[in-house]
């Protein structure tokens, strides 16, 4: 399974290993990795597309979670103009 991830506002892409039995297959030569729905917030899928000695697809959901906002430091910044007229005296 694969872990839930939390949103970070870019395509996330969690590692993927394929095994057969024992045996790590390798990406180079076994299968390709895509993935979809990876940005924002619910559930996104990694297809596996077998090649070479594989073949057919296998699909694993994740979810990615909503960002944990107690860590975001917000920070105010506040604007003051200030007008002076000088009026003079005929």
């Amino acid at each position: 399974a694969i872990e839930d991830q939390e949103y970070t506002g870019e395509e996330i892409k969690p590692l993927v290993v394929v095994k057969d039995g024992e045996t790590e297959l390798s990406s180079e030569t076994d299968y390709d990795v895509s993935y979809s729905n990876n940005t924002d917030v619910g559930t996104a899928t990694v297809t596996i597309t077998f090649k070479g000695n594989y073949s057919g697809t296998a699909t694993k959901e994740f979810t990615i979670k909503t960002k944990d906002v107690s860590t975001i430091a917000i920070i105010l910044h506040f604007s003051y103009v200030i007008i002076i007229k000088h009026i003079s005296n005929p």
